[in-house]
């Protein structure tokens, strides 16, 4: 809970996140099993790609973030809100000329992307 506490605290003194974006965890630190499993068990990228990013702690608080909403919140509202962030990676997909040039956006997006569509589906 201390990251999403810490996610929260970030983004309500607007700190811009995606600064860090290519940020990576301390190498005495490792992911979560429970998140690691989260992203196994969906199936959307492989076993190299899912580490690479879980190891950018921008991308891991994400994660961990939409594990505990998709653990804890109903299914209508959860329902809802994976609509509105598949609009928005949409709308972000549809303006990719803005980022196409930075490998690290680039990954993190295709990472989101698949997410959220695969979060979609089960919703």
């Amino acid at each position: 809970m201390n990251i999403i506490r810490d996610l929260r605290n970030a983004t309500s003194h607007n700190n811009c996140l995606i600064n860090n974006i290519a940020e990576k965890m301390d190498e005495s630190k490792h992911p979560d099993i429970e998140i690691t499993n989260f992203i196994k068990r969906l199936n959307i990228v492989s076993t190299q790609t899912r580490r690479k990013q879980l190891r950018k702690k921008f991308v891991y608080n994400i994660v961990v973030l939409l594990f505990v909403y998709c653990s804890l919140i109903p299914i209508e509202a959860k329902r809802n809100r994976i609509r509105q962030l598949k609009e928005l990676m949409d709308s972000i997909s549809t303006n990719d000329e803005f980022f196409k040039s930075n490998p690290q956006i680039t990954s993190v997006n295709n990472f989101f992307n698949k997410l959220i569509d695969k979060l979609a589906e089960e919703c």
